[in-house]
Parts: structure tokens; C-alpha cells; sequence
């Protein structure tokens, strides 16, 4: 129980009584990581710890997952084995098998879906739930020779904590695998679209798993790191060469990776092209776009991303100084200034403070108008800094008749404490949270447009990259 509940806890001899006389409501710390919103709970568990929940569900598993001496499903690792050579080619073409063949329906039983499926009947009927296909998957890897395990977790990203709380297994409410091939681990998921392959980390960043084995496993908790590719790459070119008075040719691509890249491929791929296009005309016609010409879509499984691409045309919103003079504010090019990590008086603050894993990345390149000169071109300052756990990072560069911007932000702590929270309290007043203004001067001589850093516009480099520069490569303290 928490401690809000074991200070008022009467313990008799057949019950624990807990007398409240209109209590006030709970308000969970602010900003504090999600394991501090557990309050006013009581648990009770009949299992002592968690090895003896792995050791319960592991034969479910383990039996339901062993197909029939005369089953199909031999015929199909016999015909993956035949196909593949490699032991991570084979548990790669067993999963997506498993994903694309047979479909996901969730099983709930009103909570009593415990039991998996067997293997032959999940195949022969071609759907099943999370641990039907997790089974099933088990028994191609077995009859493969690949050496697996299931592996139960919490998709709803609730298990921060987890080992502070009674074994149950209700702390769980998904079950995929775990293989082991060249001393390397892979995660293999049979419930996800058949683009995601066998994997070093989990595609959701879990922190506490339970492996199902028969001695009975403990706990397992999963390292994290900051990202090593941005999770959102969003590139605009803007092709200005006509002049400040006409519309610009436009390309915007936006690079997805995790669930939410996952959920673009599952809309977009059932659309042919000529409704992906008809859909983006109908409705992103506006305030950005006055025509789209075409709309180009897919799934890079080797980068493991959703790239979607609109070109067309539309006005630049460039704003009239005078004089002949212009300035433009680059979308994505800003940040805004963190807030105070603060908390009230009442509440613990000697508590750490969470940040939420993010990496995201803006690319911008504007093709100048003909007529101008890089020396008329000025931009706003760059950006290295750090605050709060979380990196900023901003640069320009006028090259080969362009102007480019690059701005990235990478969570690169989760949690802060204390002291750290008020030391950056104190350097607000010293964020830079100017927009990315770029400016033109007909009577302008910048002798300064030599980045430090060439900065690559969005045509020059493969944003995919695992080593894409969204980021500083040392970052400010």
C-alpha cells in the first residue's frame, strides 16, 4: 500500500480497516515521473514475487506453442529453413509470417484471456490476439532452431515503478518474444504491421519486462538512452527563386519512426496514390498550399520510417520592412522557453522531475530569389544549449544561392533533480526563443555567411541516416 494509506491503516485480526473522514483530494506532484502518481492504493497479491508469475505462465505458454506431429505448420519452418540460411534471416521471415498471415483480434474474456491459443489452432482459424500470436511464433522459432522466449510487458506505459509494486499479473496487458540468434538479442512482435522486423530494442521504449521461463524469471528492467535518430524529421524546401512577389515551389516530408510512423503505415498503406493525393487536395489546401501537385508515401523498413512527401505550390509570407527590405520566419524554426520546474509548498521537493523521451528535428531550405546576393541575406543566431535535460540546437548557412536551417531537441535525461531543476530556474531569463528569422537588405554587405558547421540542405544528405546532424556535436551545458 502507499503511505498515504499506511499512515491511517488499522490492522485487526482478520481485516486492515482504513477510516477517512472527507479526505481531501490527492494532487500527484507536479512534473514528477509517472511512478508518483500512484496514490491512496491498496494491493494484495497471493504471489510472493515475480519469478513465481514467470513460472505460472511460462508452460502455458511452452505447451500451447508445441504443434502437432503432423502440423502445417512444420511444412512452413520447412520451407522458411529452405528459403534462408541465416538463423536472423529465418526468425525474420518466421515473424512476418506471423504478421502478415494472421490477423490481430483482441481475445478479452472479461479479463480471464490468460491462456494462449494453441499454435495449430491460431494458424488453422489465421487470427489470434497478442498471445496466440506470440505462441504461434514460438513454434515456428522452435521448429527453426532460433532459441526464444516470451516475454510479458505494458504497452500502456504504466510500468515506471513496476518493481515497487506487488507481482500480479495484471501489471501486464501484452505478451511478445524474445530470441536469441548470434549472442544478440531481438524483439519480435506479431501483433505489429509486417514492416517491423526483428529488432535489438523494443519499438515501445519499456522499462520493466517479465521473461516466462520455467525456473521463473525476476523483473527485468531495460536500459534507456537518449534517441540516436530523431523519432520526427520535418524537411521544408522552398524554392523562392521566382522573386518575392510569386509563389514558391514547395516540398514538405515528414519522417515518422516509432508507433506513431507504425499508425501512419497502417492509414496510408491501403490508399493508392490517386486518393492520397485526392485527400491532401481536399484538405491541405489553404493557408499553406495553393496547389498540390503530387503526394508521395511509403515505408522505408530499413530506416524504419514513414515518409510522406506533398509537393506543390503556395504564397510566402514574407513581411514588407521598407524599403525594399524583407524577412521571413522559417517554420519549426523556434523554440519556446521552458517553464519554472516548480512545485507547491505541500508537495515533496526533493522529488526528480521527468522529462518525456523526445528527439524531433526541423530542416529548412529556402532557394533565394534570383535577383538577391548571399550578402544581403542575414539570419538569426545560432543555438547550442541545454536546459532542463533536454538539448536545443539551431544553425543557419547561406550556400550555393540557399538559405539553410537545421533545428533539433533531444530529451537527453528523463529525470532531473532537484538541484539541477533550480539552477536552470535561474537561466530562463537567458533562453533564446527567437524565431528563426531570415532578412533581406538590397543595401545589405554580410561578409559574415560562412556557417561553422556547413548545415546540408534538405536535397543534399539521406534524412533517413542514422547520423543525421540534428544536433550539435557537443552540446552547451
Amino acid at each position: 500500500m502507499t503511505s498515504d494509506m499506511s499512515t491511517v491503516a488499522e490492522q485487526g485480526a482478520n481485516a486492515i480497516d482504513y477510516r477517512f473522514d472527507n479526505p481531501t483530494v490527492l494532487t500527484p506532484p507536479k512534473d514528477a515521473p509517472p511512478r508518483y502518481q500512484w496514490q491512496r492504493v491498496v494491493e494484495y497479491s497471493s504471489f510472493s514475487d515475480w519469478q513465481g508469475i514467470s513460472r505460472l505462465f511460462a508452460p502455458l505458454f511452452a505447451n500451447a506453442s508445441k504443434p502437432n506431429a503432423n502440423s502445417s505448420l512444420k511444412q512452413e519452418a520447412a520451407r522458411i529453413a529452405a528459403a534462408h540460411a541465416k538463423p536472423l534471416d529465418r526468425a525474420a521471415a518466421a515473424l512476418k509470417l506471423v504478421q502478415q498471415d494472421v490477423r490481430y483480434i483482441y481475445v478479452g474474456l472479461n479479463g480471464g484471456n490468460l491462456t494462449p491459443a494453441g499454435a495449430d489452432e491460431t494458424w488453422q482459424r489465421r487470427y489470434g490476439d497478442c498471445k496466440a500470436k506470440t505462441v504461434l511464433l514460438l513454434a515456428l522459432l522452435r521448429e527453426l532452431g532460433v532459441e526464444a522466449e516470451a516475454v510479458l510487458v505494458n504497452n500502456s506505459g504504466t510500468d515506471d515503478g513496476l518493481d515497487e509494486r506487488l507481482p500480479s499479473p495484471r501489471m501486464f496487458d501484452h505478451v511478445l518474444v524474445r530470441a536469441r540468434v548470434d549472442g544478440q538479442s531481438y524483439w519480435l512482435d506479431g501483433t505489429l504491421p509486417a514492416v517491423v522486423p526483428p529488432g535489438a530494442e523494443p519499438v515501445i521504449p519499456y522499462q520493466w519486462v517479465l521473461p516466462l521461463t520455467a525456473q521463473g524469471s525476476s523483473l527485468e528492467q531495460l536500459s534507456w538512452a537518449p534517441a540516436s535518430r530523431p523519432n520526427e524529421i520535418t524537411l521544408f524546401e522552398v524554392d523562392a527563386r521566382a522573386g518575392f512577389e510569386r509563389p514558391a515551389r514547395i516540398t514538405n516530408t515528414t519522417i515518422r519512426r516509432g508507433i506513431e510512423g507504425l499508425q501512419q503505415e497502417v492509414q496510408f498503406a491501403a490508399a493508392t496514390p490517386a486518393q492520397l493525393l485526392s485527400a491532401f487536395r481536399q484538405n491541405a489546401i489553404g493557408n499553406t498550399w495553393q496547389t498540390i501537385e503530387d503526394v508521395q508515401w511509403r515505408y522505408d523498413v530499413k530506416a524504419q520510417a514513414s515518409i510522406l512527401t506533398i509537393i506543390g505550390t503556395g504564397a510566402v509570407d514574407w513581411d514588407d520592412d521598407g524599403d525594399g527590405m524583407r524577412s521571413l520566419a522559417l517554420p519549426g524554426g523556434g523554440f519556446s522557453p521552458p517553464e519554472k520546474r516548480i512545485r507547491a509548498a505541500e508537495q515533496d521537493q526533493a522529488l526528480p522531475f521527468y522529462n518525456k523521451p523526445d528527439f524531433s528535428c526541423y530542416v529548412t531550405t529556402v532557394r533565394l530569389p534570383s535577383t538577391t546576393k548571399p550578402e544581403q541575406w542575414s539570419h538569426k543566431d545560432d543555438i547550442n544549449n541545454r536546459m532542463f535535460g533536454r538539448a536545443y540546437y539551431r544553425a543557419f548557412d547561406i550556400y550555393d544561392g540557399s538559405l539553410r536551417m537545421v533545428r533539433g531537441s533531444r530529451i537527453e535525461q528523463k529525470e532531473i533533480d532537484a538541484t539541477k531543476a533550480k539552477r536552470d530556474n535561474g537561466r530562463i531569463a537567458l533562453f533564446d526563443n527567437s524565431m528563426a528569422w531570415i532578412s533581406y537588405n538590397p543595401s545589405g554587405k554580410n561578409t559574415d555567411t560562412k556557417a561553422s558547421r556547413r548545415v546540408p540542405a534538405t536535397n543534399e544528405i539521406d534524412w533517413t541516416a542514422d547520423n543525421v546532424p540534428c544536433l550539435a556535436s557537443s552540446t552547451g551545458s
